[in-house]
C-alpha cells in the first residue's frame, strides 16, 4: 500500500502550487483547471483567500477543514485558497492516508500542515514560485500551473520527515518512507531525496513538476511552521508516537540486551582441552614414576633378601609374602604380583574360604546355588529336549502373533516428542484454537544460465539503474508463469472407501482466506504481484508523444513497489494492485531468494531465485488430508518430469519426507538382509569345531548357528508381538537398532555356550546330559548376569522423556529377556540333541545320515583363537611395561574423548534423513539461499478482557499502550535480531481493528437506519445511507470502543475485505489470528486465544532453530510477565516440537546413561559374590567405552540426538557382555597371581568375545556402508562399528590390564562354598543341592 501512498502525498501537493504573484502574501491558485498531461492540475489565481462559508458547499467544506486542518480553522472568518472541491478532494485522500500515518500522531499532524497549508494557506505566494504555466486550453477558465519552486525551511522539512522516517506500513514488515524516495529506502534515504521524489513527475503521480527546495540559509522566504517531533504529545488525548513507529519514544529496553558468552579458553586454547592435557599429563608422570619406584625397590629387595639368604629365588615369577608385605600400599596396587601373592599365592582355597565377610558369604552362596539350579536346568532340558522346544515353540508363537496387531509410528510429532512435552502441548493448544499449519507444497526456481540486466530509471532530473537479477527476467517469468499455470491445473486421483475414484484439483484442497467471496488459492509466488494474470504483466503505462510511445511504466517498476510495499492496493506506477488475487500481500522475503540480504533493506529485485508455495489445507483428522495427499501425489509426478527451457526447479510436498523415507528403507532392507546373511554365514562357520578331516560335515553346526540365529530374531519378534498386544506402537528405531543389539548379545552367549562344551572334557562316568547340564551351570550365571544387567538397564532407560528412546528401551528389555530365556531352554535343548547328534557321527543338516568310519569326537580341542590368545596374546598384554603403555594410552582416549564429548554438536542434519540421490537433497541445497525464516507466533492465552482499555494496554502498539505491551516489546526485540532471531515487528490485529474501528477512519461503517454493515466489498465510501460505527465521544479513550460494542464490531472486522480506502479489514491477515469463544450473541462473546505473527530470522542449521527456540521462550516469560498475571504467553512455531528435544537431551542422555550404568554396577555387585571391587571394574569399563564412542561421534561428524542416544544406551549393553565375562572369569579363575589370572580369564572368555560378538557385529555392520541412506552409514555404521571397536579394545585389552591393578580378590569355587560354610551344609533335595535329585535317561 506504500505506492498508493506516494500518489496521493504527491497530488496534495500538486494541488498546492500555482504561480506567485508580485506582491506577497497572496492566493496563487485557487480552484480546479481540469486534467493536465498526468492528473487533475490547479487553476492560475493572483487574488486574495476567500472566504470559504461563502462559497459553494462552503458550510460543508468548513466542517471538513476544521476535522482535518485546525491549524487553518477561524471559523465562519476562515478564508482560503481553495474551494469546495479541493477541500472535497483532501479529505478523500485523507482518509486514506490515515490509515498509515495516523499510527503516529505527530507525524500524521506534519503531514496534514504540510498539505493543508499548500492547498488552502491564504498567503501561499510566501513560499511557492511558478516557473512554468500552460495556457493552451481554451475551454479552461484560466492557465495551467505545470512546473513550480517550493521552498521548505529546512528545520522544518528535517522535522517532517524525521517524524516519519520510522512509520511502519500495518503489516509491520516496512517503512512507509520505503516508497517514496525512489531508488532509495527509508534506510538511505534524506529529507531532500523525500521531497525531490514527491515532486517529480516520473513517479507517475504528479501531474506536473515540483522542485523542492529544502532552504538553510533562508536567501528566499520559505515555509516554517511549528513541527512536532515522533516523541512529542499534541495534547492529552493526542499521545506521542509509539515505539514501533518512533525509537526516541522507546522506554528502556525490557530486558537487557545480553552479551553473547565467550568460549572457556586458558592461554587462548581451549580450555576443557587445556585441562584434560594437564591432567592426563600429570597422570602419565606419576604412573612413570612410581612405576620405575616399584621396580627399583623390588630390585633392591630382592638383592638384600638373597644377600642376607633370609629368601631363596622366587619360582614362577612371584615374590614371598613376607616381601610384599613391606612395601607400600601404592606398590601394592601398582605390584599386582606381590599384591596376588598376598591374597592367593600362599593360600590353597581352604585358607581362603575359612572367614569371608558376611556379604562375601551371602555372594558365594547364591553363586553356587545359582550354578547348581542352571545344572539341573540344563540337565532338565537335555533329558526332554523335545518338550522344551515344542513348549518354546507355543510361547514365541503365541507372543509373535502379537505382531497382526502391530501399529508403526512414521509421525514425526509422536517420534520425537512426549503428549506432555511443554512444546506439545502448546502445538496442540495451537491447533485446537486456530487450525494446524498448513500444508505446504513448495517449487524453488533458479536460473543457471540467464543473466541479469540494469533497469533504466528516471527521477525528475536523477537518472539512475537498477539491477534486476536472472529470476526477475521476463522471459524467465513468462516460463515461471507456464509452470505455475500447469500445477494449478493438476488433478490428483483420490479413492474413496467404497473404491470411488474422485478427481481433485488444487481449488478443492488449498487455502482461500477470502473464500466464499474470494475463491482464489493463496499462493505465494512474485507473479500473484500481477495477480498471476499475464495481461497486467505485459501491461505497459505510458503515453504518445509526436507519434512515439513514451513508456513510463512497465513490469519492473510495479515489482520494485511490490517488493517495497506487499500491501498496496493501488501501485504507483502501473496503478495496479501488489495484493494476490487471493486477497492477502505476496512478501518478498518469502517469494524471492539469492539477493543481497547484507544491508539494511534488502535488494529484492535482485533476485537468483523465485520460490512458489501453494497453501494446502491441513486437519487434524489425518483421514481428512487423503485428498491432499492424492493431489501431492500427482504434483510430485508432473515436477518430476518438468524439464523447463531456461529454468531449474527443485521441490517439495507435505508428504516428502515420509515417502522419502518409505522410499529409502526399501533398498536398505537389502542390505541388512545382507548383513544379517553374512552373520549367520560366519556363525554357522566358526561355530563349529572341525576335530578331524573325515569329520567336516558333521562337526559343522551349520544347523545349530541357523537355529540359534533364529532363536534370536525370534525373541525380537516376541517382544513387538508382546507390546503390539499391549497397544504400544512400534517405530524405526526399534526395527533398525533391535536386532542387532539382540544379535550382538545372543551370538556371544551361542559362542560361550558351545566353545565352553567343545572345549570340556566329560567327567569319568558321565552323561552327555549331566555333561550339558554342568556346562550351562558354569556359563548361564555370566549369561544371566549380562542379561539382566541389559534388561535391566534398558528398562530403566524408558524413563526418559524421549518417546522413541522411550519405546526402544521397553522393546530391547523384553527382547533381550526373551533371548536369555530362550537360549538356556531352547538352545540348550538344541545343542544337547547337536552334541547327541555328534556323538553318533550323523551329519549336519542331513542328520539321518551316518559316516561310521568317522573318528570319534574329540570335545575337548581347543579353537585357534584360544591358542593364540592362551599362549602368545595374553602373556603379552600382561608384560609391566605393555600394561604401563595400555593403562596410558586408554587413559589418554579417555581424556580426549571427554574433549569430544563436551564439544558435541547437537541436533540431526535433516539431509542424512534421505538417500543420497533423493530429489529433496537438492531442494534443501538451494533452500539454504532462501532469506525467511519459519512463521513465529506469539499466542496470548485466555484470560485477557480485551474490552476494556486497561487489558488492550497490556497488548497493543499504538500510542497510549504501555510501553512494556506486547507489541512494543516484540517490536524492541525484532531491532536486536541476532539476539532474538525475531526478524520483524509482529502484525496486530489489534492495532489494526482499533484503527479500523476509530471514528476518524471510513472502514467501519453502518446503514443509518438498520445499523446493517456497510461492508466496503458491497458499499461505496461516499454511499449517503452509511454512517460511520462510532463517533469520537462514544470512544472510552482515544482507540478503545466501548466495551458492550467491542466484540460486535470485531466480529464486523475479521470479515470485512480489504480495499483501497480500507486496507485494515481483517480476513486476508487475521481470518484466524483470534479464536472467539462461543456464544449466541456476539456482544458476549470472548476471546479464547489470539496471536501475533512473526517470522524468525533465516535458521540455517540446527544450532540455529535450537537458539531460536530458547530466545522465544525467554522473550515470551518476558512477555507474560508484562501481562501481570492477566494471562501468559507462549511461542509457537512448526518446527519447535521437534527441536525441544535437544533443550534436555544432554540431561535426558545423562539420565539415561546413568540409570543404565547404576543397574549394572548394582547387578553386578550382586551376581559377581557381593565384591564392589568387581562392580566398580566392570562400571568404569562401560563408561570409558560410552565415553570413548560419544568422543569418536565427534570426531567423525555424528551429531548428538535421539538416534544417538538410543544407540549409547545399546551401547552400555554390549559394553557390558565385553566386561563382564571377564571380570567372573577372573574373579573364579584359580590361577596364582593377578596376572596369571588375568591370562586364563582372557584365555577363558577372550576367544568366546572375539569370535562371537566382535567378529560376528563386525563383518554385519561393514556391508552397512553400501546403504544409500546417509542415515543408516552415519548414525549405524559408524556408531555401530565404533560400538564393536571400542568395547572389543576395552574388553580385550583395557580391562585385562586393569584386573592386573585393581581387579577383585579370587573367589572359591561356588561348589566348595556350599560344602564348607555353615549356611550350605544343610542338604536339600531339590535343584539347589549340589548333586542332582533326578537322573532320567534320555528319552523317558
Amino acid at each position: 500500500m506504500k505506492t498508493i501512498v506516494a500518489r496521493l502525498i504527491v497530488s496534495f501537493i500538486a494541488l498546492t502550487i500555482p504561480f506567485s504573484l508580485a506582491d506577497e502574501g497572496h492566493c496563487i491558485w485557487y480552484g480546479q483547471c481540469g486534467p493536465g498531461a498526468q492528473g487533475i492540475v490547479n487553476c492560475a489565481y493572483n487574488g486574495t483567500a476567500k472566504l470559504l462559508r461563502e462559497q459553494a458547499n462552503g458550510v460543508e467544506a468548513l466542517a471538513m477543514l476544521k476535522n482535518f486542518c485546525p491549524n487553518l480553522y477561524e471559523g465562519n472568518d476562515t478564508r482560503t485558497c481553495c474551494d469546495y472541491n479541493q477541500v472535497m478532494a483532501l479529505t478523500t485522500q485523507m482518509n486514506v492516508l490515515e490509515q498509515f500515518f495516523s499510527r503516529c500522531p505527530s507525524c500524521w499532524y506534519n503531514f496534514r500542515d504540510v498539505f493543508c497549508t499548500s492547498i488552502c494557506h491564504p498567503q501561499q505566494s510566501l513560499f511557492m514560485d511558478v516557473l512554468k504555466t500552460d495556457c493552451s486550453k481554451k475551454d479552461e477558465p484560466s492557465c495551467q500551473v505545470t512546473h513550480v519552486d517550493f521552498r521548505l525551511d529546512a528545520t522544518y522539512a528535517n522535522t517532517v520527515y524525521n517524524s516519519c522516517l520510522y512509520v511502519q506500513f500495518p503489516s509491520g514488515r516496512e517503512r512507509v518512507l520505503s516508497t517514496m524516495c525512489g531508488s532509495h529506502t527509508a534506510a538511505t534515504c534524506t529529507p531532500q531525496d523525500f521531497f525531490s521524489y514527491l515532486g517529480t513527475t516520473n513517479n507517475g503521480f504528479a501531474p506536473f513538476q515540483i522542485d523542492f527546495k529544502i532552504e538553510k540559509n533562508r536567501t528566499l522566504p520559505t515555509y516554517t511552521q511549528r513541527a512536532y517531533r515522533c516523541n512529542e504529545s499534541l495534547n492529552d488525548c493526542v499521545f506521542a508516537c509509539a515505539c514501533v513507529d518512533c525509537p526516541s519514544a522507546c522506554s528502556p529496553p525490557p530486558r537487557p540486551i545480553p552479551v553473547s558468552e565467550l568460549p572457556f579458553e586458558i592461554f587462548h586454547i581451549d580450555g576443557i582441552l587445556f585441562v584434560m592435557a594437564c591432567l592426563y599429563g600429570a597422570f602419565v608422570v606419576i604412573v612413570v614414576v612410581i612405576s620405575c619406584v616399584v621396580s627399583w625397590r623390588r630390585e633392591k629387595g630382592k638383592e638384600r633378601a638373597f644377600a642376607l639368604g633370609e629368601v631363596s629365588a622366587p619360582t614362577n615369577g612371584f615374590v614371598s609374602n613376607s616381601n610384599a608385605s613391606t612395601q607400600s600400599d601404592v606398590c601394592r596396587l601398582l605390584d599386582s604380583e606381590s599384591r596376588s601373592s598376598l591374597s592367593d599365592s600362599s593360600k590353597t582355597e581352604e585358607d581362603t574360604s575359612n572367614n569371608p565377610g558376611c556379604l562375601a558369604r551371602i555372594g558365594l552362596v547364591f553363586e553356587g546355588k545359582l550354578m547348581l539350579f542352571f545344572r539341573w536346568w540344563g540337565q532338565l532340558c537335555s533329558e526332554h529336549p523335545f518338550k522344551v522346544i515344542f513348549g518354546s515353540i507355543v510361547v514365541v508363537g503365541a507372543l509373535t502373533c502379537g505382531v497382526l496387531r502391530v501399529r508403526i509410528t512414521t509421525d514425526p510429532v509422536e517420534l520425537w516428542s512426549m503428549p506432555t512435552s511443554e512444546s506439545r502441548l502448546q502445538k496442540d493448544y495451537f491447533d485446537e484454537h486456530f487450525g494446524p499449519f498448513y500444508r505446504t507444497e513448495q517449487v524453488v526456481i533458479t536460473v543457471p544460465n540467464v543473466s541479469g540486466s540494469e533497469y533504466l530509471v528516471q527521477t525528475g532530473t536523477n537518472v539512475y539503474t537498477v539491477y534486476f537479477g536472472p529470476a526477475l527476467q521476463k522471459e524467465v517469468l513468462d516460463e515461471v508463469f507456464d509452470l505455475q499455470d500447469d500445477i494449478m491445473n493438476i488433478v490428483g486421483n483420490y479413492t474413496t472407501d467404497s473404491g470411488t475414484v474422485i478427481p481433485v484439483g488444487l481449488n478443492d484442497i488449498c487455502f482461500q482466506p477470502l473464500a466464499p467471496d474470494n475463491e482464489n488459492c493463496a499462493i505465494t509466488s512474485v507473479l500473484n504481484y500481477f495477480q498471476n494474470n499475464r495481461t497486467i504483466f505485459n501491461h505497459v503505462r505510458g503515453y504518445h508523444a509526436a507519434g512515439i510511445f513514451i513508456k513510463i511504466a512497465d513490469y519492473h517498476d510495479h515489482l520494485m513497489y511490490c517488493t517495497r510495499d506487499p500491501t498496496s492496493v493501488n501501485s504507483s506506477y502501473l496503478h495496479q494492485s501488489c495484493l494476490g488475487n487471493f486477497g492477502g500481500p505476496v512478501y518478498p522475503n518469502v517469494a524471492l531468494g539469492g539477493y543481497d540480504d547484507s544491508v539494511t533493506v534488502p535488494d529484492y529485485v535482485s533476485a537468483q531465485m523465485l520460490v512458489l508455495t501453494f497453501a494446502v489445507n491441513n486437519h487434524l483428522d489425518k483421514k481428512r488430508n487423503a485428498k491432499a495427499e492424492a493431489w501431492e501425489a500427482a504434483f510430485l509426478d508432473y515436477v518430476r518430469s518438468y524439464r523447463g527451457n531456461l529454468i531449474n526447479i527443485s521441490y517439495s510436498a507435505e508428504r516428502s519426507v515420509e515417502d522419502e523415507i518409505n522410499r529409502e528403507n526399501a533398498p536398505d532392507i537389502k542390505i541388512i538382509s545382507i548383513s544379517y546373511f553374512v552373520m549367520f554365514i560366519y556363525v554357522a562357520f566358526f561355530l563349529g569345531r572341525i576335530s578331524s578331516p573325515n569329520r567336516r560335515l558333521i562337526d559343522a553346526s551349520i544347523s545349530l548357528a541357523l537355529a540359534g540365529v533364529i532363536i534370536v530374531l525370534a525373541a525380537v519378534a516376541a517382544s513387538i508381538g508382546f507390546f503390539s498386544y499391549l497397544s504400544i506402537p512400534l517405530n524405526l528405531i526399534v526395527l533398525q537398532v533391535m536386532p542387532f543389539l539382540c544379535l550382538a548379545v545372543g551370538v556371544d552367549n551361542i559362542f560361550i555356550l558351545v566353545q565352553t562344551l567343545k572345549r570340556d572334557v566329560a567327567e569319568p562316568g558321565e552323561t552327555l546330559e549331566e555333561q550339558v547340564g554342568r556346562i550351562l551351570g558354569q556359563v548361564a550365571p555370566s549369561m544371566l548376569l549380562t542379561s539382566i544387567s541389559e534388561s535391566l538397564a534398558f528398562g530403566l532407560g524408558a524413563l526418559t522423556p524421549m518417546p522413541a528412546v522411550r519405546t526402544f528401551s521397553l522393546y530391547a528389555a523384553v527382547a533381550v529377556v526373551l533371548d536369555f530365556l530362550l537360549q538356556i531352554t531352547c538352545f540348550v535343548a538344541l545343542l544337547f540333541l547337536d552334541a547327541k547328534r555328534q556323538q553318533k557321527k550323523r551329519l549336519d543338516i542331513a542328520c539321518c545320515v551316518k559316516v561310521k568310519s568317522a573318528d570319534d569326537v574329540q570335545s575337548h580341542e581347543k579353537s585357534i583363537f584360544y591358542c593364540f590368545i592362551e599362549n602368545y596374546y595374553a602373556p603379552f598384554l600382561t608384560n609391566g611395561v605393555v600394561r604401563v603403555v595400555v593403562m596410558e594410552f586408554f587413559t589418554g582416549l579417555f581424556a580426549i574423548s571427554i574433549v569430544g564429548m563436551l564439544h558435541l554438536h547437537v541436533g540431526l542434519n535433516q539431509e542424512l534423513l534421505v538417500s543420497k540421490d533423493s530429489y529433496l537433497r537438492d531442494y534443501s541445497n538451494v533452500s539454504k539461499c532462501l532469506s525467511t525464516g519459519p512463521p513465529l507466533y506469539f499466542v496470548v492465552k485466555s484470560g485477557i478482557d480485551y474490552r476494556q482499555p486497561r487489558e488492550q494496554n497490556k497488548i497493543c502498539g499504538l500510542p497510549g499502550c504501555n510501553n512494556n505491551s506486547i507489541v512494543r516489546q516484540l517490536t524492541h526485540y525484532s531491532e536486536i535480531k541476532d539476539y532474538s532471531t525475531i526478524a520483524f515487528p509482529p502484525n496486530s490485529w489489534l492495532d489494526d481493528y482499533l484503527s479500523w474501528v476509530n471514528p476518524q477512519s471510513q472502514c467501519c461503517r453502518v446503514v443509518k437506519d438498520s445499523k446493517v454493515f456497510c461492508s466496503t466489498s458491497n458499499y461505496p465510501l461516499n454511499d449517503p445511507n452509511c454512517t460511520k460505527c462510532l463517533q469520537p465521544h462514544d470512544l472510552l479513550t482515544c482507540f478503545s470502543p466501548p466495551e458492550n460494542q467491542f466484540m460486535h464490531f470485531l466480529d464486523l472486522f475479521l470479515k470485512d475485505n480489504p480495499i483501497v480506502h480500507c486496507v485494515k479489514g481483517g480476513p486476508a491477515t487475521y481470518q484466524s489470528a483470534v479464536d472467539l469463544g462461543p456464544s449466541n450473541e456476539t456482544a458476549n462473546q470472548t476471546i479464547e486465544a489470539a496471536y501475533l505473527m512473526t517470522y524468525h530470522t533465516v535458521l540455517n542449521n540446527d544450532a540455529d532453530y535450537i537458539r531460536a527456540l530458547k530466545r522465544a521462550r525467554e522473550i515470551s516469560q518476558n512477555l507474560t510477565q508484562s501481562l501481570n498475571g492477566s494471562s501468559s504467553v507462549f511461542p509457537y512455531s512448526v518446527f519447535y516440537v521437534f527441536y525441544e528435544q535437544h533443550l534436555s537431551l544432554a540431561a535426558s542422555a545423562a539420565f539415561n546413561l546413568g540409570i543404565c550404568a547404576g543397574a549394572i554396577f548394582v547387578l553386578t555387585f550382586f551376581l559377581l559374590g557381593c565384591s564392589v571391587v568387581s562392580a566398580f571394574t566392570v562400571t568404569l569399563t562401560v563408561a570409558m567405552i560410552v565415553v570413548d564412542i560419544m568422543g569418536m561421534m565427534w570426531a567423525w561428524g555424528i551429531f548428538f540426538n535421539v538416534i544417538s542416544v538410543a544407540n549409547l544406551v545399546m551401547a552400555t549393553g554390549i559394553a557390558a557382555e565385553f566386561c563382564t565375562h571377564v571380570v567372573r572369569a577372573f574373579a573364579l579363575s584359580r590361577a596364582k597371581g593377578a596376572n596369571r589370572r588375568a591370562q586364563a580369564a582372557l584365555s577363558e572368555m577372550g576367544s568366546s568375545l572375539f569370535s562371537g560378538i566382535t567378529l560376528t557385529k563386525f563383518l554385519g555392520i561393514i556391508f552397512l556402508v553400501f546403504s544409500k541412506s546417509q542415515f543408516f552409514e552415519v548414525f549405524y555404521f559408524r556408531m555401530y562399528l565404533g560400538i564393536v571397536v571400542f568395547g572389543a579394545a576395552h574388553g580385550l585389552i583395557f580391562l585385562p590390564v586393569l584386573l592386573t591393578y585393581i581387579g577383585p580378590s579370587a573367589m572359591p569355587s561356588p561348589e566348595f562354598v556350599l560344602k564348607n560354610l555353615p549356611v550350605a551344609k544343610r542338604r536339600q533335595r531339590s535343584p539347589f543341592s549340589d548333586t542332582p535329585t533326578l537322573r532320567v535317561q534320555a528319552g523317558q
